[in-house]
């Protein structure tokens, strides 16, 4: 659990907006993926187009609760070397990454509103 009082966010495209009904679910990854930077790094967050063609920085939503929330780098040496290879590629920060294997409830957060 993430209690040191900082605010966590997920960005996502429009697709997966329009799917968000107050909680974030995890993907096929197994995984909800959340960061502490307030503004949308896309290379820092791995959220760059490379792989998909949408724009996963396009909303955010704001964490509400982090009970089940643990640090990136706590789970890392669970995933295989190729798959931490592949997240963490140059450019990225995954000490600013949380992850999350329950659902985790979230508000709608645009930009700039917080």
């Amino acid at each position: 659990m993430i209690d040191d009082g900082r605010t966590l966010y997920h960005y996502t495209c429009q697709h997966a907006h329009a799917k968000i009904t107050g909680e974030l679910r995890p993907g096929l990854d197994g995984f909800v993926w959340l960061t502490d930077l307030d503004a949308p790094f896309d290379y820092a967050l791995g959220l760059t187009r490379r792989m998909l063609v949408c724009n996963r920085t396009e909303h955010r939503y704001r964490v509400l609760d982090t009970i089940d929330v643990v640090p990136y780098l706590a789970i890392r040496s669970t995933l295989t070397y190729e798959r931490r290879e592949a997240l963490e590629s140059f450019g990225t920060l995954p000490r600013h990454w949380f992850v999350s294997k329950a659902h985790v409830p979230v508000i709608y957060d645009p930009r700039g509103t917080s």
